[in-house]
């Protein structure tokens, strides 16, 4: 073999075919790295399943905790900070306070008044429907930092989020949604947020983005809020 290749590379077209013998080669174990490391990889059909899974179970937030809701509509913020413990809820938006109870929404302009619902995207404020798309959603990452602190990476197609809150069938083409878990260093979930720019604009809900950070705090350590209008 060894007097093989000196006579080849003593003729000057052997060179050459040396030359593409070698990058030949070099070329095939990229493709090969390539092609058999795609199970890295999420598939749009994988994401699109909504196959439940167990990754829910890491939500672990009941209906009492302290919020900060900032909803980012392309150019747009929205901030509201407030309280919540089962069905009342008192908070803060536009400098102005508003108090829940059910499905009735109150605003203090030196009397209280009951107002249309102030919350944009509320449904995806809801810790019910959080955990349901946690169960749908394709996992994709998990970062631990040195904290402690974790952070889970998940995707979450246009069609499970329009069938799962507006019961409505879609066959939308896509790039994936994400949605993201982070826990402190006590594994208590402190935020959840969701990347919507696709579910948004093949809904035609905004011009290019959206973007719904949640943070939690005093879950579950939230006294009793008292009606305010009675």
């Amino acid at each position: 073999m060894k007097d093989m290749i000196k006579l080849i590379r003593e003729n000057p077209k052997g060179k050459a075919f040396l030359f593409f013998i070698f990058y030949g080669i070099f070329f095939l174990v990229i493709i090969c790295v390539l092609f058999f490391g795609k199970s890295d990889y999420t598939k749009p059909e994988e994401y699109e399943k909504g196959t439940p899974n167990d990754y829910s179970s890491l939500f672990s937030v009941d209906d009492n905790y302290a919020f900060i809701y900032t909803i980012s509509l392309d150019d747009n913020v929205y901030y509201y900070k407030g309280q919540k413990n089962g069905d009342a809820e008192l908070f803060q938006y536009a400098e102005k306070n508003y108090y829940k109870l059910g499905n009735d929404f109150y605003v203090y302009d030196g009397i209280w008044t009951k107002c249309e619902n102030p919350y944009i995207y509320s449904q995806f404020l809801d810790v019910k429907n959080i955990d349901a798309f946690l169960n749908l959603a394709t996992y994709l990452s998990k970062t631990t930092y040195d904290s402690g602190k974790i952070t889970y990476n998940f995707l979450l197609s246009t069609n499970i989020i329009n069938k799962e809150i507006s019961d409505v069938i879609t066959d939308f083409s896509e790039e994936p949604n994400q949605l993201i878990l982070s826990m402190d260093e006590n594994k208590n979930v402190d935020q959840v947020s969701f990347l919507l720019d696709s579910y948004c604009s093949l809904n035609n809900l905004c011009e290019k983005s959206l973007k719904i950070d949640i943070q939690y705090g005093q879950v579950g350590m939230v006294g009793k809020i008292d009606n305010p209008i009675v």
